[in-house]
């Protein structure tokens, strides 16, 4: 199996400060990232590239050879993708995008039903988990896009904001808010509702009881069937439900928890005219959340 171009521009890099440390910073990776990079290098050629030391990393003899090839290599990758990438205008084939489940239920119908209709011949692969873990998938080429929740910057990655969302607490309309008796329901995994448990520690808001689950949309079940108060986004607690029995926010003076969703996808894809297309084509529907 061939070895990526990215692999092989961090070998190079490497061999010119020769510490993992120093080449990190320099790349904007990682060390954690180089590592494992240089890792699979060396599994793919079959022998060791560097010797390690106390002070740093040193070439072996295979490390010295291949250093010579891997620059004529990368230079003639380039041309040869620039080559193949530069009319491809149409969007064919099977993309991977990752979203959360949550983050699924209320955008999907913002921009399938179109884009498929658009492109005939666009394809999708849809992955759906933590942000954190999509937004990882993006950086390391194991996702063409990913709609995610509050992305922290990465020097591989372009980031464009689609949308807010907030978390707050609600409640059915059935029910009154005074019922102290009330459990709070929850998702202890996400940081929102672990933000918002907090805040209510500290305000005049008080639970004797929780109700925990792992899913969003169990929270928003129990909500709307009047089993407590639910820590829901917004746009899941007001989804597809009829006007007569819609969730009501518990109290405006309750914590609340600002979400920004954006469109994530590696920084050397947006001038790929496919992936440019995909991106902006995607933006505009989605513009609408």
């Amino acid at each position: 199996m061939l070895p990526s171009s990215q692999d092989l521009a961090f070998f190079i890099e490497m061999t010119k400060t020769l510490n993992i440390s120093r080449s990190s910073e320099k790349i904007g990776v990682t060390q954690s990232a180089l590592s494992q990079s240089l890792k699979r290098l060396e599994i793919n050629i079959g022998v060791p590239l560097f010797i390690r030391t106390k002070t740093g990393l040193k070439l072996t003899k295979a490390g010295g050879k291949l250093l010579k090839r891997t620059s004529l290599l990368l230079d003639t990758w380039e041309n040869l993708k620039n080559d193949v990438i530069r009319d491809t205008n149409v969007l064919r084939g099977r993309y991977t995008l990752g979203m959360h489940e949550a983050v699924a239920m209320y955008s999907l119908s913002s921009f399938l039903p179109q884009i498929m209709t658009l492109h005939p011949e666009l394809e999708f692969s849809f992955v759906h988990e933590p942000s954190r873990i999509l937004t990882e998938k993006v950086i390391s080429f194991n996702l063409d896009f990913a709609l995610v929740v509050n992305p922290i910057k990465h020097p591989d990655l372009i980031i464009k904001e689609i949308c807010v969302d907030y978390f707050t607490l609600w409640i059915s309309p059935h029910i009154s808010p005074k019922n102290i008796e009330l459990p709070l329901i929850y998702t202890p995994d996400l940081i929102q509702a672990q933000t918002i448990k907090k805040g209510l520690d500290k305000s005049p808001f008080h639970f004797k009881r929780s109700i925990l689950t792992s899913s969003i949309e169990v929270v928003k079940k129990c909500t709307l069937e009047e089993v407590g108060v639910g820590i829901l986004p917004t746009r899941i607690a007001r989804l597809d439900l009829p006007k007569g029995e819609a969730l009501k926010i518990y109290d405006q003076k309750a914590p609340k928890f600002k979400d920004k969703i954006c469109l994530v996808y590696r920084y050397e894809t947006q001038n790929v005219p496919a992936i440019k297309n995909l991106s902006q084509t995607l933006r505009k529907l989605l513009k609408a959340l």
